[in-house]
């Protein structure tokens, strides 16, 4: 159903001002609930909002200053009321900027000679090269303004209205983030102090208080007391199965939830609608089990993502990602991945124009770890207040959202990143609600950041991750990305695989480099992003032991082992360019890209295709070596699944030059020997012919 709520705390507030005659389904507005975005819900100080542009041209400083919470008077900033919570947000100009990337093919001309490097003297024209650098400018996106939020600290309730005084609360105050920015590893229920516990108490309470209120009048006090021990009974449950390690089954809550409440109501005088008396006892039951439980979890200090076990429903909303609030803090860079640093993370820089050998150096402020000793308040050091954690995790970054994540784009224009790259960054980094292929629930992990500097001219970035675990549908194995003032310099993104038919595990690696390159025939060079694909082989030797997974029990295959003789593959043109190269269109979709399923070819060469052929050993029975090439495609780790392999097979079965390899009449074993002479079953073959079977066992290609 469409979404009648911007927020679950405008749900709630409808719940809470309606009655049974006037609502028109109690179970929509649940459903509403469900598919609503999430927001702290509470009263929050009144103060007319105000926003102060602040422009220094010495250092090229340009900020926008607002504070929620904040009354703006003449010469100072004062807490709208006092005790009430109140932030400092400093917006910062756009600090990504998107370049589209060319290709580099192994056809074109490089810029190794020295003189390249050099540059030509006057009269002195360099050659004309084929390397691919377009004459005219190439696309960019620019990405929308970051925010750093901070949160006036207890005990200030005032503070000077100068630039000086904002850039040092700016240093010294607690960075105010989204709830799901959670340390790594991810803290339990009792460690979140001020973040999500509270923020979920808030909500369940709100919504059990609200539809209690619509029961008033329906239900008698006896009833309201089976509803709060039908609840406690519920929770009791629920927290026992997860601290002893018990899986949960799928809304074992609701269930339960529905079976006693179904039981109480069986004999109640109605004096509403029935099904909205249900529906209003059923999110009462719901959130008054689940409130008790979330206790509960806290008590026994188990992790926040045993509360998915709880109530899918609301909890796949609360945790799934999403934007970060508007007064939290909230950095996009690089484009369109909005990022948020973790607890225990400051920034830190200059409250004064630093100038150095008469030069002026450009403003800029830096993520860090906070440390407790204030005298180590220099600047290019986050040293004023806060806690001492390990200093990693002053320098982690969670991904907590993307436009790509609720519609992947399809953009034509190529960058370093694709929208699918974006939405699986923010699963593997924020997706709390997601599930392990093996059905277990997957922890998301921060990436680990070098370098995060913000400037007026765009900002840096030094930041990496591998992930060693992936949720369902996520085949991003490694991603590496550097920028600097806002321009991609290098971009490293890792897909997991495995190459098909044989099996071996396989990465495929997108290279994006900024490199200086001549453009065309002239004196023109430009620093441009050019990007390629290769193959990294993990899997050197895959073996088949007594033929298995083969059916026949390996009888129609001769080899015991195939070894890949290559680690990386040359570079390889871009996946699926060519028609020729991967499976029918109708296979493909925006989640389902080309690379996830095609033929590696280099050359770039539309008139004659070039398939990569990758070097081969087999070993037979006896132990003889021998060696062939062929083609292989490379498969997703995603796609090793039974809706998807037989497609895949089919089209390699009808590739029939392609999975044909030349041995030149090597001597094999074809049979094992039992009772008969070698001579019997060591035969010579001219070539051998494969062919994809449906496997007798299950394959395993997933990569740590």
């Amino acid at each position: 159903m469409p979404n009648r709520f911007r927020t679950i705390g405008d749900a709630i507030r409808r719940l809470g001002s309606g009655t049974l005659a006037e609502t028109a389904s109690i179970a929509s507005l649940i459903e509403a609930i469900q598919d609503a975005e999430f927001t702290e819900v509470g009263p929050r100080p009144q103060a007319a909002p105000w926003k102060i542009r602040v422009i220094r041209p010495d250092d090229m400083l340009v900020l926008d200053f607002r504070g929620p919470g904040l009354v703006r008077r003449t010469n100072r900033l004062e807490r709208a009321e006092p005790g009430a919570p109140a932030w400092l947000i400093a917006e910062h100009q756009p600090q990504s900027l998107a370049d589209e990337a060319i290709l580099q093919t192994a056809d074109q001309a490089t810029e190794a000679g020295a003189k390249d490097l050099r540059g030509y003297k006057d009269g002195e024209a360099p050659p004309v090269r084929d390397n691919g650098v377009p004459g005219t400018p190439v696309r960019i996106r620019a990405s929308g303004r970051s925010r750093l939020a901070f949160r006036m600290p207890d005990g200030i309730d005032q503070i000077d209205l100068t630039l000086e005084a904002l850039l040092t609360a700016c240093r010294t105050w607690e960075l105010a983030l989204d709830a799901a920015a959670v340390a790594d590893p991810v803290f339990n229920l009792g460690g979140i102090g001020g973040g999500l516990f509270e923020t979920v108490a808030s909500e369940f309470r709100a919504v059990t208080l609200s539809a209690r209120s619509l029961l008033e009048g329906t239900l008698d006090v006896d009833q309201f007391a089976g509803l709060d021990m039908a609840a406690e009974r519920i929770a009791e449950q629920s927290v026992r199965a997860i601290a002893a390690g018990q899986e949960l089954p799928p809304r074992s809550t609701e269930t339960l939830a529905l079976r006693e409440m179904e039981a109480l109501l069986a004999h109640s005088a109605s004096g509403g609608n029935p099904a909205d008396v249900r529906s209003a006892a059923e999110l009462y039951l719901r959130t008054a089990s689940t409130a008790a439980a979330i206790t509960g979890l806290q008590r026994q200090g188990l992790e926040i993502g045993s509360m998915l076990d709880l109530s899918e429903g609301f909890f796949g909303v609360i945790l799934k990602p999403r934007p970060p609030g508007k007064d939290r803090t909230a950095i996009e860079m690089p484009w369109r991945l909005i990022a948020s640093p973790l607890p225990g993370a400051g920034f830190d820089h200059a409250t004064a124009p630093v100038v150095r050998g008469g030069r002026t150096e450009l403003w800029h402020t830096r993520l860090g770890p906070k440390f407790e000793r204030p005298e180590f308040g220099e600047v290019g050091e986050v040293g004023l207040v806060g806690p001492a954690p390990d200093p990693r995790a002053g320098r982690q970054l969670r991904y907590l959202w993307s436009p790509d994540y609720a519609a992947t784009s399809n953009d034509p224009v190529n960058f370093s990143l694709t929208g699918l790259d974006r939405k699986m960054i923010v699963k593997l980094t924020a997706g709390y609600d997601e599930k392990l292929p093996g059905g277990g629930r997957f922890t998301p992990r921060p990436v680990d950041s070098k370098r995060l500097i913000l400037t007026a001219l765009g900002g840096t970035l030094d930041a990496d991750r591998r992930w060693k675990t992936r949720p369902v549908g996520v085949d991003l194995l490694a991603w590496t990305h550097r920028l600097s003032q806002g321009r991609d310099s290098y971009v490293r993104v890792e897909y997991a695989g495995f190459l098909f038919p044989f099996g071996h595990a396989a990465t495929l690696v997108k290279l994006s480099e900024r490199k200086f390159q001549w453009r065309g025939a002239g004196r023109d060079r430009v620093a441009i992003l050019r990007q390629r694909f290769f193959i990294v082989v993990r899997e050197k030797i895959r073996a088949y032991p007594n033929g298995a997974p083969q059916p026949d029990l390996g009888r129609t295959m001769p080899f015991d082992t195939i070894e890949v003789m290559l680690d990386t593959t040359p570079d390889l043109d871009k996946p699926g360019d060519s028609t020729a190269t991967r499976l029918v269109d109708g296979f493909y979709s925006v989640d389902r890209p080309h690379r996830m399923a095609f033929w590696p070819a280099r050359d770039n060469n539309p008139l004659a295709l070039a398939l990569f052929a990758f070097p081969f050993v087999g070993t037979d029975a006896a132990g003889r070596r021998v060696p062939f090439q062929m083609p292989a495609m490379f498969v997703s780790e995603v796609l090793n699944q039974s809706t998807d392999i037989p497609a895949i097979a089919k089209h390699y079965n009808d590739q029939v030059a392609r999975r044909t390899a030349n041995t030149h009449g090597a001597t094999m074993r074809f049979a094992d020997v039992q009772g008969t002479e070698a001579a019997d079953v060591d035969l010579p073959a001219q070539s051998l012919f494969f062919r994809s079977e449906n496997p007798a066992g299950d394959i395993s290609t997933i990569q740590a």
